[in-house]
């Protein structure tokens, strides 16, 4: 099944980003609200070396800041690591960008050996049944960005055990191919596949994690203080080390959906890693907020995340006719008055974000799909009516379809 592109930058808040074309600073005061107050202190974070930071963000373990020794490496969009390489140094802090790590260019008995040493909180071994078999490992994953790392690994089969604890450090993610068995203490092992949808997982807590064949995960490494925040209580509870989301609904769809997308768009630039990255926190706060029985009194960051939320879910159902308010306000969570006033504050009405959305679809479909009648574009993003599309476009863009389809400008004021 194709998977759309995440969608970038135009769920930012408007105060701080005008349509797409947003400056890096507007974008970057935009970031830091949502929201700095719920990450964990850089104090108690650890200065690792470049190969452990590497190790443990493929394994989906916390990566502090690794100051300047990742710094260069953080002005490129990705950053291709063969073994031996270092970070780099003297970039500017907090902008993230993508990094890509294999066993390809290492010769097939030393592959095991040489994922083990970026893993230095784990312990590996091949199963049985796949020691005669070449083995073969690969990683995606972002540099953190206000504690939280995506991450997107695939290996053939392989066995590991988490020995180290990390009291900062939760995994959400999804298995897109194979199944991994979870095992805490003597405890049956848990089987976690693609049906089972989104699930956290707890890395203070010792466990094993079996993959008996090609496994594939996407996931986000995620700070415990923004959990617990959200949820009101501990994620996992009690001696498990996992909680599946069996319900899954519009908003956890969406996330799901978001995350896949990042994990085959690995060119894209800084701005829209950092975009990316800020809606995937925002759907992940809300999500949870919506299970914490208190919602109506976490602080304003949620608020802010809660609208980044609502633009991701009106820009996802730009073609559904029946797309309300109220149905938005039920999926995040909330009520549609508290809907309302989220986009108040911004000078904006749900109505007025639902067809900025449309319209912006609407043009990005006529420049890059020119076979595509102007009548079909205009029932693709929630027109009915062709000729109150073409005076709504025209209203927003100063030119017609037709014209924007032949790359034709504006007139000038």
């Amino acid at each position: 099944m194709a998977v759309a592109e995440p969608l970038g930058g135009s769920f930012i808040p408007r105060r701080f980003q005008e349509t797409r074309a947003c400056s890096s600073d507007c974008l970057g005061a935009m970031l830091h609200e949502i929201p700095s107050t719920l990450d964990p202190p850089r104090a108690n974070r650890m200065r690792p070396t470049a190969r452990s930071t590497q190790g443990r963000a493929a394994a989906g373990g916390h990566v502090p800041e690794a100051g300047a020794h990742a710094s260069a490496a953080r002005r490129a969009r990705v950053t291709d690591r063969r073994p031996g390489d270092s970070l780099g140094a003297n970039s500017p802090p907090d902008v993230p960008c993508f990094r890509r790590v294999s066993t390809d260019a290492v010769a097939p008995d030393s592959r095991l050996d040489y994922w083990q040493s970026l893993f230095a909180t784990l312990r590996m071994e091949l199963p049985p049944a796949a020691r005669d078999r070449n083995f073969h490992a690969q990683m995606l994953h972002t540099t953190p960005w206000r504690g939280v790392t995506f991450l997107h690994v695939a290996n053939t089969p392989l066995t590991c055990r988490f020995g180290w604890r990390d009291p900062n450090g939760l995994v959400l993610g999804c298995v897109d191919r194979g199944v991994v068995y979870f095992r805490h203490g003597r405890d049956s092992a848990t089987p976690v596949n693609a049906s089972t949808g989104l699930v956290l997982f707890d890395q203070d807590r010792p466990m094993d994690a079996i993959e008996p064949q090609a496994f594939e995960m996407t996931a986000l490494n995620l700070p415990r203080a923004l959990l617990v925040a959200a949820l009101g209580s501990q994620p996992v509870r009690g001696d498990q080390v996992i909680r599946p989301f069996l319900h899954p609904g519009q908003l956890l769809s969406g996330l799901r959906q978001h995350l896949r997308a990042m994990a085959i768009s690995d060119t894209r630039k800084q701005r829209d890693i950092t975009a990316d990255l800020a809606i995937a926190r925002s759907l992940v706060m809300t999500l949870l907020a919506k299970r914490n029985p208190n919602r109506r009194r976490l602080p304003a960051p949620f608020d802010d995340a809660l609208l980044v939320s609502a633009r991701f879910q009106l820009a996802r159902h730009v073609g559904d006719f029946e797309i309300t308010p109220g149905r938005v306000a039920l999926t995040l969570g909330c009520s549609r008055a508290h809907l309302y006033r989220q986009f108040a504050r911004e000078g904006d009405s749900v109505a007025g974000a639902l067809r900025e959305a449309r319209l912006y679809r609407a043009r990005d479909l006529l420049t890059a799909h020119t076979a595509m009648p102007i009548g079909e574009v205009a029932w693709r993003c929630g027109y009915r009516d062709f000729a109150a599309f073409g005076r709504a476009f025209r209203q927003r863009f100063g030119l017609t379809p037709r014209d924007c389809r032949h790359g034709i400008s504006p007139p000038s004021p």
